[in-house]
Formats: C-alpha cells, structure tokens, sequence
C-alpha cells in the first residue's frame, strides 16, 4: 500500500538527495520515495526558493550561488513549500505491517478510536488553525455509509469528541487533531461563524474542505 510522507519524513529526505543535481542518481535514497518524484518535488522546491529570494532582493550570480542555498534552503522554507500541497506529492510502498511507521501521527491516534464501518474525514474551516507555515488538514471520525450532503456533520464533531476524552486526550491534542476548542461564552468571537459541538467546545469557522477516506 501507498503511505504518503509527511513534513518530517521529507525533511529526512532532504538530506539524503542532492538539490538542483541533473542526475536522477542523486536523487536515489534508502527511504523507498521514487527518484523521479523526489526530482520532480525538489525541482520545485529550488524555484519556490527562487521567489522567496526574489521578495528578499538576494541577488544570485556564479559568485552567490552556494551562498544562495545556505540562505534559503532551510527547513522553514521546505516546510512551507510541503504545505503548498493539499495532500502529500510524496508517497512510498510499505507492507500493512508498515503502515503506523510511516503515518501522520494524527491519524494513527484518531483510527485507534474508530468502530466498524467508519472512516476519517479531513477538513479546512476559514479559521483552521495554522501548523509550521501551512493550514493542517483536521480530522474527524464519520460513518463510511452516508455521504457528505446526507452527513450529520455537528453529531461526528460531537461522537468525536466525547471518544476523545474518554481516551484521556487533552485539550491541545483535541485542538490539533480537530481544531475543537473549549472556550467560555466571553472567548467566543461573534464575528466569527462557528460550529457549536458539546461540552463548551466548538469548532471556529465554516467549512471550506472535505473529503472522507473509507477504512
């Protein structure tokens, strides 16, 4: 099965390729990730780090060039083209066994808390919160039966989270995974549309994504 790799496992490929090298060789790694993927992703890579350059007035010539990708290429700027990406443009083949190796940490959690017939459903609100230079895709469990514009979208946000307290999950985990916040009546925002869910937590903003994936 594909696993797609998140921000880190492509920081960890990062070091293993050679930036801006014309040989696919270079681009050969012990991670499984196929080297023309990883040259197709880093060559865009070096020209999103050509227009971070260009906002700053660096100016590259055959004396500055080294000194260019000291400047620029750094895990900041790599997270931020990553989260140019609605979904992961890297992927690798790993057995079933495999699989929580290479998965978003968020989604192993949340599918320990899955029943039968069910799956998670990613989103973006107007106010998702912002992870490492890019908007993260949050996480709710849904039923695998029903379709999106039948969806009782309030009731999966609420079954959500009460499985997550009674998992002992707290509230920053919670706010990570599903952007649920606890807040008072004085904290909300009443120029800010939100979900109301349970238990004094609501989920700020209306949606903007969705997509379910069957498990």
């Amino acid at each position: 099965m594909k696993i797609a790799l998140d921000v880190d496992k492509v920081k960890k490929l990062r070091s293993q390729i050679v930036l801006n090298s014309l040989s696919m060789s270079d681009y050969e790694n012990d991670m499984g990730v196929d080297p023309n993927e990883a040259c197709i992703f880093f060559d865009g890579y070096v020209d999103y780090l050509g227009e971070v350059d260009e906002d700053d007035g660096f100016e590259i010539n055959d004396s500055t060039f080294s000194k260019f990708f000291e400047k620029y290429d750094t895990d900041e700027n790599l997270e931020a083209w990553f989260y140019m990406f609605e979904e992961s443009p890297l992927s690798i083949e790993v057995d079933a066994d495999e699989k929580e190796i290479y998965c978003d940490p968020d989604v192993v959690d949340i599918a320990s808390l899955l029943g039968e017939n069910e799956g998670i459903a990613y989103y973006l609100t107007t106010e998702s919160p912002v992870f490492n230079c890019g908007c993260k895709m949050q996480k709710v469990i849904v039923p695998n039966d029903i379709s999106i514009d039948r969806l009782d979208i309030s009731g999966c946000l609420e079954d959500t989270l009460h499985r997550m307290i009674d998992a002992g999950w707290d509230d920053e985990k919670i706010f990570s995974v599903t952007g649920m916040r606890k807040v008072t009546n004085e904290e909300i925002d009443g120029d800010v549309e939100n979900i109301s869910v349970d238990l004094g937590y609501i989920l700020p903003g209306s949606l903007l994504q969705w997509k379910s994936e069957v498990r």
